[in-house]
Order: C-alpha cells, then structure tokens, then sequence
C-alpha cells in the first residue's frame, strides 16, 4: 500500500483524498463496524454513478446475447444495500453469482471506459459483501473506479463522517446539496422504462431521496434464484411483483377473503363471519338509536349529509355481517368525531354528540374484544404512517378508481368507488376545513389491501387473467388501447401502496 497506506490509524476523515488514504480510514475503525462501513460506501459509491451503465444497457440492448439486459449491475446494487444490515452466508453466494453475470454482461462494454469502470465498481461493491479478508481495500477500489463523478470525494468524505457519527446513511440521499452530475443520465433511463420497470425506478428514487425500503423485502428480492436472473426482466420483474403483492398485503389486515367470480369476470370480498352475531346486533342498534337521538336535536349541529352519518348508515344498512367493515368505519367516525368536537369545534360538546361518540367508541371496542383478527389488525394499523402520495400517483388512483370497479362487484366495486376519491383527497362532500393533508388509514388499507390480494390470485391462475382480458367491461376501458395487462397495472398500484405505507 503507497499514499497514506502505511498511516492506517491515524487518518480523519478531513485527510480522505484518495483510495490509499480511504482504505487507511476504513482500517482505523472499530472491528465490528468496518466491514459495514465498507460495504455502504462501496453501495453508495456505485449507486452514484449507476445510471450511467444503466443508461448505456437502456440504449445498447443490441449488444446482448442474453435477455439480461441491466439486471446484473442492479442485482449487484440490491445485494450491497442490503448487506448494509447482515451479511448473511445467503447473500454472500447471491453476491457470487451477480458478479459473474455482471461480469458477462460487461464483457460487451469492452472499449467504453467508462463503462467498463462502472462494471467493475458495480462487481466490487458485491465482492466487499462476500470477502472478508480484504473489504477495507476493494470497498476503497470500488469508489476509485467513479473518479469521473463530480465532487466524488466531498461525497466519501461526508459518507464517512456521517458513519462515524452513528448514522447508517439508509436513510440519506445519494447527493447533497443537489450536486448529481448523472441526473440528467437517470431522468433518460426512467422515461425510458415500461411501467414493468417500476420497482427498480421507484427503488433508484427512494435512494436518491434518502428513503430506505422494508429490509426484509429487499433481501427476498435479492435472493430471487439465479436461474430466474437469467431468464431476462419480464420473469424477474414478475417475481418482484410477487412479493411486492406479500408484503402489502400483510401491511394491510383485513379479516374478509377475495373471491373471483369467472361468469362475470369480477372479483368479490366475503367478510369474515361474525363469531357472536347476537351482539354485533345489539352493538349495531346501540350505535343507531344514538345517530338518531343526536340528529333530532338540530342543536347538535349533525346533519343527515355529514360524512359521519353517511359512514353509519351505510354500515347499519349494507355492512351489519362484516365485523372488519364495521370495526373500521367506527374508528373512523369516532376519529372525526372526536376532532370536530374536541379540536375544531365545528359540533357542540353536547349531550347527544358525546353520546353518539360513546357509543361509536364503545362499538369498536366490542368488535375488537371478540373478534382476535379484527383486534390484532388494529393493533398493526395503530402503528403504521402513511406518507403523502405525489401528483403522479394521484393521476394513476384516479384512473384506476375506474379499473377497478369495472373487474369487482357488489360492496367491493362500491367500496372502490368511495375509498379511492379519499384517498385522492377528492371527498363526496368537502371538510368545512379542506381535505386532510393525507389519506385516511382505513380506505387505504381497504383499497391496497384488497389490490395486492387481487395481485396475488392473478399470479397463480393465468386463467383469471385471460377472463378478465377477455370481459366487455375491461375491454372497454382505455387501458386496454394501450396494451397493458391488468397484471402490470395491479403491480403498479401495489408499488404506489408500497411507497404510502412507507415499505418502499
């Protein structure tokens, strides 16, 4: 080792200027940390400089022999952002095998410098997770072969410090101070991608963002076999679909099963059965004579058009055998009960308001108390945070509000219809103060939850798919003009309910 190499111990973090003085630094670190340290380095490094290769594999799939096109270099990725976190002996034999097709991707590259650079950065990222000899060097390596990146090493050096100061960098954007001299290079190869790229878009974003994914996911992604890389992007991205599909479902509970209805071409929910119909009953009266008794009093200020009495109605009168439904809809009317009455004062704190709230509060309890699903769903609900859905995806769930009608039926295809306008921030009728700032848990949860079940059941049976391709009503919609599959189009609404629910 030459430069700072023989000072290992003594270099700060001001004095990286270079790989010998990079490795020097990773050496003087604590011995149960080095090694992650090199490995988020080596991944933030590579990940900088990513849409190059990405660009160039975009632009070049000619020079290809085989249907991999940019998955190794995106595999090797994954699997050092992952690694981050565990190394496990599992990702370490999948670090093996993306080296080798990156490799044999990159031989095409033979000539384009810069190219060839990458490829080797991007295998070195991947090899620092599998060695355990030499990881301070190859992670140093690794961030050498992107000295054409600009302000390469005001980025190391801030990596590093952040390091040392106990962040793990998953959550912090790639570049600061908006110095990404390859944006121009990512907004190519985004505007490039068919929507069956969206996983990999959305997972370069989040990075670029500072948003860290569900770990767990990506390791599962990570682990995909080898012999499904290698049959090319449709099957890998098929696969992620799939687990995408997993894990949004377990994000949002619902004790009620999806059927799929062939004759008709349309997809139902059967809530689950009540175990103590008798009370539920007793719950559902209780909660009626209250409505009532604060509605004859014009001095409670309820109105029957109010979103609350709305929600009450139609639980009373559509949904008095589904315990999930009714559980949620009175949280929800409890929740803004609560708030026009304690927060913004739009209803008086009278006698009957109070009563009403009581009843609604106490009814959710009850469901809860003998429903153990019902119970433990709120339980991980309560928990959960959603984020705000950008413009984008706003225009998507305003489409497929449509979509989605048209391929359920009954209170699912109802349940859609409402659901999706809240979620849009777009109410049947405005709040007296603006729509909230972010969509209400339980339509979510109602309309992603069902939207990944869906996903899944198209997964295993081609021949849903096919009768659903084949039906007048999905033929009729626009999307079918475009030639886009209804299962391409569910995984895409299930990266949206990924991203609202923080997983992705």
């Amino acid at each position: 080792m030459s430069g700072f190499g023989h000072l290992a111990g003594m270099v700060k973090v001001s004095e990286i200027v270079d790989r010998d003085s990079l490795e020097a630094w990773l050496l003087d670190q604590p011995e149960d940390e080095t090694k992650g340290f090199a490995i988020a380095i080596a991944h933030r490094a590579t990940m900088r400089v990513l849409p190059v290769y990405w660009l160039w594999a975009v632009q070049n799939p000619h020079l290809f022999a085989s249907p991999n096109f940019a998955l190794p270099e995106l595999r090797c990725a994954i699997i050092a952002s992952v690694a981050q976190k565990s190394p496990t002996y599992e990702l370490k034999k999948a670090a093996v095998s993306a080296v080798r097709l990156l490799e044999q991707n990159a031989a095409d590259a033979v000539g384009i410098i810069t190219i060839e650079d990458i490829s080797r950065c991007l295998a070195r990222a991947a090899y620092v997770v599998n060695d355990d000899s030499a990881f301070s060097t190859i992670a140093a390596k690794a961030v050498e072969l992107t000295s054409f990146a600009d302000h390469k090493w005001k980025h190391i050096k801030n990596d590093c410090a952040a390091l040392e100061g106990g962040n793990s960098l998953r959550n912090t954007p790639l570049f600061r101070e908006k110095m990404n001299p390859f944006q121009e290079d990512w907004d190519a190869v985004r505007t490039s991608l068919s929507p069956d790229w969206s996983f990999w878009i959305n997972w370069y974003q989040d990075a670029l963002d500072g948003r860290a994914p569900d770990w767990d996911m990506l390791y599962e992604i990570a682990l995909i076999p080898d012999e499904d890389w290698k049959k090319g992007p449709a099957r890998v991205n098929f696969l992620i679909g799939e687990i995408q599909a997993k894990y949004l479902s377990a994000f949002t509970p619902l004790a009620e099963r999806i059927e799929f209805d062939p004759p008709v071409a349309k997809f139902h929910a059967i809530p689950q059965e009540p175990t103590k119909p008798d009370l539920l009953a007793a719950t559902l009266s209780q909660v009626e004579d209250a409505m009532e008794d604060a509605l004859a009093d014009t001095g409670n200020g309820l109105r029957e058009d109010s979103r609350e009495v709305r929600v009450l109605n139609r639980t009373i009168l559509r949904h008095s055998n589904d315990p999930q439904r009714i559980e949620m809809d009175f949280t929800s009317v409890a929740i803004g009960l609560r708030r026009q009455i304690e927060e913004t004062q739009e209803l008086p704190n009278s006698e009957g308001n109070l009563a009403l709230l009581e009843a609604v509060e106490e009814g959710a309890r009850a469901i809860r108390a003998t429903h153990p699903d019902v119970a433990e769903n709120r339980m991980i609900l309560a928990g959960q945070v959603l984020r705000e859905l950008p413009n984008e995806d706003i225009a998507v769930l305003d489409e497929a509000k449509d979509v989605l009608v048209v391929i359920s039926e009954g209170v699912m295809a109802e349940d859609f219809a409402e659901d999706i306008p809240q979620l849009i921030n777009d109410a049947l009728l405005p709040l007296p103060n603006g729509a909230p700032p972010l969509p209400a848990m339980d339509p979510a949860v109602r309309v992603f939850g069902r939207v990944s079940r869906m996903a899944m059941m198209m997964q295993k049976s081609g021949e849903i798919v096919e009768t659903i391709h084949n039906s007048k009503g999905y033929k009729a919609l626009g999307i079918v003009a475009r030639g886009v599959k209804i299962t391409a189009y569910l995984y895409f609404l299930v990266s949206i309910g990924l991203r609202l629910f923080g997983i992705l």
